[in-house]
């Protein structure tokens, strides 16, 4: 739906408002890189157009509801994807974004630059975020993988319990960036293994191995983290210190077989039990 004018027509003057009412599925392969994206769910476009011809200004909103989004490099797809905000120029204003991965969740304001390889900013808010649903599994036969797509997410996230690898984070506050398959978490402070914890992760979907870990632990249970990582259940005590890691899997099998760990920890009131 189109209305407006055109006026001097030897430099034209545009004045024009169009609306469009359409479906995802309309625009999930129109460039190279999104043709391996899924997408429905109804959009709803209102732009504005104003100025002259060879440099036009362009203004409007744009809403998204109950989308349905798979094939960015996650290994579950986003349902229950709402999204709203405006757009001026080649940026936009995210109002309020929300959705779900998995039993995963998120909702989030922020900012788009960029269209044509965009960059978006956000502060996220989250009441479970499930890793196991969100990194995709390595599998050990080769098969051909979705790009992922070529956006840039970074920004800050409150996040009430992180799982995943069996493991339990609480109250985590993080810096996080996403780009083209990619994870790097940054001075992420959580409540982990009956303590504190301090830490970075980078994790490359593309090429998932190895990935890097450093750690920063004040006063967790020796004996949880032990028998996470090294199935080592045998340490009473409590474990202070720093810690890097670089290794191939996150089973304990794995852990255990390709684990390269450097550091310095401190274990107070420490005893053997049962060794």
């Amino acid at each position: 739906d189109v209305s407006g004018s055109i006026t001097n027509l030897q430099d034209p003057i545009l004045n024009i408002i169009a609306k469009i009412d359409g479906n995802l599925k309309d625009i999930e392969s129109i460039t190279n890189e999104m043709k391996d994206i899924k997408m429905k769910g109804p959009v709803f476009v209102c732009m504005t157009v104003k100025g002259k011809m060879k440099n036009p200004s362009f203004f409007g909103e744009y809403n998204v509801r109950n989308a349905y989004i798979n094939g960015i490099g996650l290994a579950k797809p986003i349902t229950n994807f709402n999204i709203k905000g405006t757009i001026h120029g080649d940026a936009a204003r995210i109002d309020k974004c929300s959705g779900n991965i998995g039993r995963s969740d998120f909702s989030f304001n922020g900012h788009i630059s960029n269209f044509k390889q965009p960059v978006i900013q956000i502060n996220n808010k989250s009441k479970t975020i499930d890793l196991d649903e969100l990194i995709p599994k390595s599998e050990g036969h080769k098969k051909e993988k979705a790009k992922p797509v070529p956006i840039m997410i970074q920004g800050k996230t409150r996040i009430n319990t992180l799982t995943g690898l069996d493991m339990v984070f609480k109250n985590v506050n993080t810096n996080f960036t996403y780009e083209k398959g990619i994870i790097d978490i940054r001075n992420c402070i959580a409540d982990a293994f009956d303590g504190k914890v301090k830490f970075d992760f980078y994790h490359n979907a593309n090429n998932p191995e190895p990935y890097s870990i450093t750690t920063n632990m004040t006063s967790i249970s020796s004996k949880k983290i032990l028998k996470r990582f090294l199935k080592f259940e045998n340490l009473e005590g409590r474990l202070t210190g720093v810690s890097n890691f670089d290794g191939r899997g996150l089973s304990q099998k794995e852990v255990i077989s390709n684990l390269t760990a450097s550091g310095n920890l401190t274990v107070k009131n420490g005893a053997f039990k049962n060794f």
